[in-house]
């Protein structure tokens, strides 16, 4: 499966979806606005549209907390055998969120009952935020591909579309002055307002619509006096 780049992101979907015919073209922001409207839509996806995924975790003797590399919402625990056959799900288990790092990353606290056994590991199952289309090295933004289905990527030109509106919105706001430099435009601030909140409506039901389909429950310990 192929995924989408930022730069094909934008003129592939975002701008046919606004009418622009020129990556060029403005008329919504330039490139780089429109760029920063998709990353910021890419990151309101999380917490309720996010990515299922799995690590192991390297249980020692010594070790007292783990770094999980990929995992942001821990769901649960898989003690697997030598096999890597499930045996028992562990659900007596605490994290806490490094924020020191960035991006900030989820420790987990080791138990009492744990310890190194032969034969026996340890599999993490949580979610993680979907990828954006970029990320930074020591020369500043790179290009990469997201991990977003391409069926799915017409959220994210929602999410886009409505952060342009919004953002055009705000700079029509003194309608006088928008009439006098917008006198060839028939679309007033009202209807462009009218526009965001339709973009935004979509966007959110959206999310809604694909949010996370495996869900288990967390139950609070509570300590009694």
């Amino acid at each position: 499966m192929a995924f989408k780049t930022l730069a094909e992101i934008r003129t592939e979907l975002v701008n046919v979806d606004l009418g622009l015919l020129e990556d060029t073209d403005d008329r919504f922001g330039d490139v780089t606005a429109r760029n920063v409207a998709i990353t910021d839509a890419f990151r309101r996806l999380w917490p309720t549209m996010a990515r299922l995924v799995r690590e192991d975790v390297a249980i020692e003797d010594r070790a007292v907390d783990y770094t999980l590399a990929t995992i942001r919402d821990l769901l649960t625990l898989e003690i697997l055998d030598s096999e890597g056959i499930v045996v028992k799900e562990e659900r007596n288990w605490r994290t806490w969120v490094d924020e020191q790092g960035d991006p900030p990353t989820v420790r987990l606290l080791k138990n009492r009952g744990w310890s190194a056994q032969a034969g026996i590991s340890v599999r993490a199952v949580g979610y993680t935020p979907y990828q954006a289309p970029y990320e930074y090295d020591s020369e500043g933004l790179v290009e990469v591909p997201c991990d977003l289905e391409e069926r799915l990527l017409w959220i994210v030109v929602y999410g886009a579309r409505a952060f342009l509106y919004r953002r055009r919105f705000n700079q029509w706001v003194d309608f006088e002055q928008h009439q006098v430099q917008n006198r060839d435009n028939a679309t007033s601030p009202s209807e462009l307002f009218s526009m965001y909140q339709d973009s935004e409506r979509q966007f959110q039901q959206g999310i809604a619509d694909h949010g996370r389909t495996l869900v288990l429950p967390k139950t609070a310990r509570l300590r009694r006096r």
